[in-house]
């Protein structure tokens, strides 16, 4: 009626498309918002130049206040951060952070307002995708420790023993190797360091709490930059590894092949 606008997801096709839902929801918001602006200030039998100087103002009054919104560098790059908040734009950096913006009034106003889904229905969805969410990231903990404790660590603890034999070697036979002994201090420090890491992500990850919402910034705020540390770790020790040792295809071999 008027221009009241509905949006309706029904049965398996919201959960399929649950993104396009959303999508649909805040255009749906827009265009009635656009349609009430018109109606008001061109009237409701409005001529046709009344409405075409209608429809430019609102477009100018609009473009104006919302250019902000406009952003065509790298929304990936650490700067996009500084550059949203001197625009005025929220930002949300993780996966963790838009399922919890499901749970603003704002959001659950927009849902019920178009009879999408009520706020026990939106509460709902929130617990499935902020579940599903964490228990994708505990199984990628759990890959991420067992691929570094069988392959990663052995492999580093076998240069290791290398670096060590050659150094023993050649302190025997009456020569310094000052620049071995060294090499063999920063890997006995990146192979510790490496192992450290994997520790603090399993405990991360035993810890993790129940309940979807306490879950969820557990996995932001613990769980993600524990798997980023040892991701890291690993990152520094592969450029320094033997071919033979290294028991992982490498950037390189991907690529080539």
């Amino acid at each position: 009626t008027g221009n009241k606008f509905e949006f309706r997801a029904v049965g398996s096709t919201a959960a399929v498309a649950w993104p396009v839902t959303v999508l649909n929801a805040i255009i749906a918001e827009s265009l009635e918002f656009m349609a009430n602006e018109l109606e008001k200030r061109a009237g409701r039998n409005p001529s046709k130049a009344k409405l075409e100087s209608a429809v430019r103002a609102l477009l100018k009054d609009v473009v104006k206040k919302h250019r902000r919104v406009c952003f065509d560098g790298d929304g990936y790059s650490g700067s996009w951060a500084t550059e949203a908040a001197r625009r005025g734009l929220a930002n949300t950096p993780s996966s963790a952070d838009a399922f919890l913006s499901l749970r603003t009034k704002a959001a659950k106003d927009l849902f019920s307002r178009y009879s999408i889904l009520s706020s026990r229905e939106l509460d709902a969805r929130f617990e499935i995708l902020a579940e599903q969410y964490a228990t994708q990231v505990a199984i990628e903990a759990r890959t991420l420790t067992t691929m570094v404790r069988t392959e990663v660590l052995p492999a580093g603890l076998r240069l290791q023993a290398e670096l060590a034999d050659t150094c023993a070697a050649t302190e025997a036979a009456g020569c310094d190797c000052p620049d071995t002994t060294a090499e063999l201090r920063e890997i006995v420090a990146l192979v510790s360091a490496l192992r450290n890491s994997v520790v603090e992500l399993e405990q991360a990850e035993e810890k993790r709490p129940h309940g979807a919402e306490k879950s969820l910034k557990h996995v932001r705020d613990v769980m993600r930059p524990a798997l980023d540390a040892v991701r890291a770790h690993c990152d520094r020790l592969e450029p320094r590894m033997p071919a033979d040792l290294w028991p992982l295809p490498t950037y390189a071999d991907l690529i080539l092949r």
